[in-house]
């Protein structure tokens, strides 16, 4: 993923949630879910935006999971009203650097505010509907193993944040430490939905591509490239429109 500090601002801002931009280490948590609806998979974004102490932008990404794994999916449910699924929000103040089990982590703080979803059926899909729950507990950022960069999410996460490679959890862990140098032990995490409709303009776009490549022009191939960047400062906008207004967006088709 192509993700840049000023589109994070920009993503966050729009959503109407507070994006920390002053002061040196002031962290900004996210996770990215992958609009692709796959079980037991890294395929989400764990990640974090701040200044450093010459103010400059900084953005890291990692390989993660912002969803259970098919274990608790299907038979290892820790609560009888169902697998923890984290709402997307924005949530302030809800970790700590503290532990999860017997090493350091970001930890549920207990005035925490995490709203879930609960998965009941054991169908070993992810349910993202039903009642909300505000009861979960233990909700953590951690690691998936220090032995080895696991594949497959399995029995990692019960409803928490995991990073697959330990090494990217543990440069996260640094910046946390330096945060504490400047800021009270408190974090604040913000969950994004990946837009399905950017996958889908990516996906339309290749066939453009393909006649463009075969007319041999590669000006026009090279703007086409540009569109769904374009297009996603668009998407927020177009579908508040619509949705006040009734109105159809116009579909973009190749030029």
């Amino acid at each position: 993923m192509n993700l840049n500090y000023q589109e994070l601002k920009f993503a966050m801002e729009k959503r109407g949630y507070a994006f920390f931009d002053r002061g040196e280490y002031n962290l900004n948590l996210f996770g990215i879910r992958s609009a692709a609806g796959l079980v037991n998979e890294f395929n989400d974004w764990l990640g974090v935006a701040y200044r450093d102490e010459w103010g400059n932008e900084q953005l890291q990404l990692f390989a993660g999971t912002t969803k259970p794994g098919g274990y608790y999916l299907k038979q290892g449910m820790l609560n009888a009203k169902g697998t923890a699924i984290l709402i997307p929000g924005q949530y302030r103040g809800v970790w700590k650097l503290g532990r999860h089990k017997s090493y350091e982590a970001l930890e549920q703080l207990s005035s925490a505010n995490f709203k879930v979803w609960r998965d009941h059926d054991k169908d070993g899909q992810f349910d993202y509907e039903g009642p909300v729950y505000s009861d979960v507990s233990g909700l953590n950022l951690h690691t998936a193993s220090f032995a080895k960069v696991s594949a497959k999410v399995g029995a990692y996460s019960a409803g928490c944040m995991v990073i697959q490679d330990p090494l990217d959890f543990k440069r996260l862990l640094l910046l946390v430490r330096k945060a504490l140098r400047y800021y009270p032990n408190r974090f604040s995490f913000t969950l994004i939905e990946e837009e399905k409709k950017r996958r889908r303009e990516e996906e339309d776009v290749k066939p453009c591509l393909r006649k463009l490549r075969q007319a041999g022009s590669p000006k026009e191939d090279e703007k086409l490239h540009q569109r769904p960047r374009a297009w996603l400062a668009r998407d927020a906008e177009d579908a508040e429109d619509a949705k006040g207004t009734g109105r159809v967006t116009k579909e973009r088709r190749c030029a």
